[in-house]
């Protein structure tokens, strides 16, 4: 039997690992691929759209602050009236539903958190906690402290979370915004569903100071 050169054994060799190499490449970048489908279709069932009825709600709240190039917004939520304060004053929203009340009392029992893609703006948003608003009020500068720490910004805005018809062309929301201590107010606004897009149908005035 013949025995092969060396430099021809080894150029073999080579090849062979390398067709052996290409082989496994290719698996690995299938299966990355096929890896990369799945992760797509799950990222994609979990994000919110950004066309949500939340979404659009509370963007055209945001829209108010025209000049503002940052919202700071409380990162909780809730609205701080009792149900018998809202009793009284949900009789001044005409056109109010029913179905749409309850769901507000209903979704407005706990605070929720909110995130970032609750809102659809060009401008910055920054959540502050309860403890981070403390801590910056602490003393009779807290107003300056916070136009030092965020410039541009229209102050505080609290949100409550939103309540709907079942037909989901009827919601409620409350917001309330506070640019210094003594100016602030709070509003409850009446939404509803034209042509697919929400437009304010009512506001009424919570408190001021």
């Amino acid at each position: 039997m013949k025995k092969l050169p060396l430099i021809l054994l080894i150029l073999f060799s080579v090849l062979s690992c390398s067709k052996k190499n290409e082989d496994d490449k290719k698996i690995i970048l299938d299966t990355l691929d096929i890896a990369k489908t799945k992760t797509a279709v799950i990222l994609d069932s979990v994000s919110p759209s950004n066309n949500s009825d939340k979404t659009q709600i509370y963007s055209e709240i945001l829209n108010t602050f025209g000049n503002a190039k940052t919202i700071v917004i409380d990162d909780s939520a809730s609205i701080r009236y009792s149900h018998y304060n809202f009793e009284n004053y949900k009789e001044s929203l005409n056109g109010i539903e029913k179905e749409t009340s309850d769901d507000f009392i209903k979704k407005n029992k706990l605070p929720i958190k909110l995130r970032s893609n609750d809102f659809k703006t060009k401008k910055k948003i920054v959540f502050v906690s309860r403890k981070e608003k403390e801590k910056i009020f602490d003393d009779a500068d807290g107003w300056e402290n916070f136009y030092k720490m965020y410039e541009n910004s229209q102050g505080i805005l609290e949100l409550s979370n939103i309540g709907f018809n079942r037909a989901k062309t009827q919601a409620l929301v409350y917001y309330g915004n506070q640019s210094d201590f003594l100016a602030g107010a709070g509003y409850l606004v009446l939404f509803q569903k034209i042509n697919g897009n929400w437009e304010i149908k009512y506001l009424t005035m919570l408190w001021i100071s």
